[in-house]
């Protein structure tokens, strides 16, 4: 039996997450969080060009704090498995067997989005055959995005 959460975790154990502040240093001033459906196996979806285009064109929103960033990226993936076509297999094909899987896949996400390296936090998650819902707060600097936020 898999893990389907009725909400992230409780806002202490985002509170609880130490920030390294690696991010900085990285000079990374926001993320824009991404949220596309694509089928899984259209050649497009691994293109450069059209990663390009979601981060820099087709974002939704932006945030200026990871802690943020993270409630989202979690928020958004629980709701897209909640409304997918089986949510049990869908969360087992993301390795959500317990609460504490769930648990350890943001801290995980959360030293990606605080350190260093400027890695896109999220991924895609399967929604019914042959099509997943993709989910990233994507770090930019000032350098990248001269849009006003």
């Amino acid at each position: 039996m898999a893990h389907v959460p009725s909400s992230a975790p409780d806002p202490g154990f985002f509170d609880g997450l130490v920030d390294s502040g690696r991010w900085r240093e990285e000079g990374v001033t926001h993320w824009h969080l991404t949220l596309t459906e694509i089928g899984t196996n259209v050649r497009e979806r691994y293109a450069m060009d059209r990663w390009q285009r979601i981060v820099s064109q087709d974002w939704i929103g932006t945030e200026t704090d990871p802690r943020a960033a993270l409630v989202w990226v979690t928020e958004q993936r629980i709701r897209a498995i909640r409304g997918s076509a089986d949510p049990d297999a869908f969360a087992r094909r993301i390795g959500w067997n317990t609460r504490a899987d769930v648990e350890f896949q943001v801290v995980c996400s959360w030293e990606s989005l605080t350190g260093p390296g400027r890695t896109p936090v999220g991924g895609g998650v399967a929604v019914r055959d042959g099509w997943s819902v993709e989910i990233y707060a994507n770090p930019m600097t000032a350098a990248e995005c001269s849009r006003e936020h």
